[in-house]
């Protein structure tokens, strides 16, 4: 970690230096650096107007590039803005001399506009091929480290589950406490008065003990499922793009929320047919204890049928379940744990010789023998607060454009 931090530091200060001479030495041998700086002292620039669609904008000062194989070269500048945003700006550009003859009669040109946004300082300095082989080398690296991190991390989710289901169980007794009124009107009407004496006692007494020994192993399935499907890559490469300047620190807990309603939700509603099944074997054993068959046998088939009964259960389950806050608030401070993370931390540091290798691939360029222009964009947008808006100029297959030529701008947003 320490590394990448150092070279960023040291790429703030080559961007710096490599942006004061960029523009007036380009890449090639001396005499050809030579030839530019004359081409651009003694000849003069070619003026173009740039026609901006309503309500778009742009200032003077700004870029206008093509792409080299660089990057992004800027070939010229915006000289001046006149007219209404609301009508549409014309903006008046400089094209270097010594790129002019790049510029056709049909080229395009489209008005960039950079978000600025942590999404886009990712998307750039994480383009799809280097997504690509991040992904596939993090998830080589959870395959190879699988048992050591269920050994590390498991018994934490494991204690959560376990948490969250004495909190259930306490909040169903709870609500059923709560609901006594409702209670007491269900057991006159059905002439039950004995109910709250009989079933709350058997319940706490009996019906626990059961319900917890025969969900544990499907409890236990349904969490290591939770566990396979857990997105060990992308919780990586997001862990590593927080690592970079300006972007979210919070990638990690997006992934994982994200994680949670798209994996882990659906996999749990594939088990309902296994809860139901559970739900039999529970019922199947607690019918064969006498204690609760004794008390319940003499209200729970009038029960059954009953409206104001199901609006009761219907309660319950909110109270325990749909509308929980303390089990939600405890499973997420359990989940936020310093100690829980630290551990998740201290295993992501084996990434780091990854890490390593990534950052040499944002700061250098394919060739390894400069800068990369991508991290150039990006320290001028997120430090120098540069390149809001630039043109980008796609060349043409016609004749040179003529002074004056007049570009109708697409508007593109980064």
């Amino acid at each position: 970690m320490r590394k990448i931090r150092i070279v960023l530091g040291i790429a703030v200060w080559a961007a710096i230096a490599a942006a004061s001479v960029r523009g007036a030495f380009l890449a090639g041998p001396a005499a050809g650096r030579a030839e530019s700086v004359a081409t651009r002292v003694f000849k003069k620039p070619l003026r173009i107007r740039l026609a901006l669609p309503p309500g778009e904008w742009t200032a003077p000062g700004g870029n206008v590039c093509m792409k080299d194989r660089e990057g992004y070269s800027a070939v010229g500048r915006i000289e001046s803005v006149s007219g209404l945003r609301s009508a549409g700006l014309a903006a008046e550009a400089l094209i270097y001399p010594e790129h002019a003859g790049r510029l056709a009669s049909d080229s395009s040109v489209r008005l960039v506009y950079n978000e600025r946004t942590p999404a886009w300082v990712v998307k750039t300095l994480f383009p799809p091929p280097m997504r690509a082989k991040l992904l596939a080398d993090i998830e080589r690296f959870a395959v190879d480290n699988r048992a050591e991190f269920i050994d590390t991390i498991w018994p934490d989710l494991k204690s959560v589950i376990d948490e969250a289901f004495s909190i259930i169980e306490e909040d169903f007794l709870k609500s059923l406490e709560a609901r006594g009124s409702e209670i007491d009107r269900l057991l006159e009407k059905h002439k039950a008065e004995t109910f709250r004496k009989e079933i709350l006692p058997v319940l706490r007494r009996e019906a626990w003990p059961v319900i917890r020994e025969e969900s544990a192993q499907l409890v236990d399935s349904v969490g290591r499922e939770l566990w396979d499907k857990l997105p060990m890559g992308s919780l990586g490469l997001r862990w590593m793009a927080e690592k970079v300047p300006f972007t979210d620190d919070d990638l990690v807990r997006k992934r994982f929320n994200e994680y949670v309603e798209k994996d882990a939700l659906p996999i749990i509603e594939s088990h309902t047919g296994d809860f139901v099944d559970l739900a039999q074997k529970i019922f199947a054993r607690l019918s064969r204890n006498p204690e609760i068959t004794s008390a319940l046998r003499r209200c729970l088939s009038v029960l059954a049928a009953d409206d104001d009964c199901l609006r009761l259960l219907d309660g319950v389950f909110r109270d325990v379940f749909a509308e929980n806050e303390r089990l939600v608030r405890r499973v997420k401070a359990r989940l936020s744990d310093p100690g829980f993370l630290g551990r998740i931390s201290a295993f992501l540091e084996k990434l780091t010789p990854l890490l390593n290798s990534t950052a040499d691939s944002i700061l250098l360029n394919e060739a390894r023998d400069g800068i990369n222009p991508e991290l150039v964009r990006v320290l001028r947008s997120q430090l120098f607060m540069k390149d809001a808006s630039w043109f980008l100029v796609e060349p043409g297959e016609g004749p040179a454009a003529a002074e004056g030529s007049v570009f109708d701008c697409s508007v593109f947003k980064d």
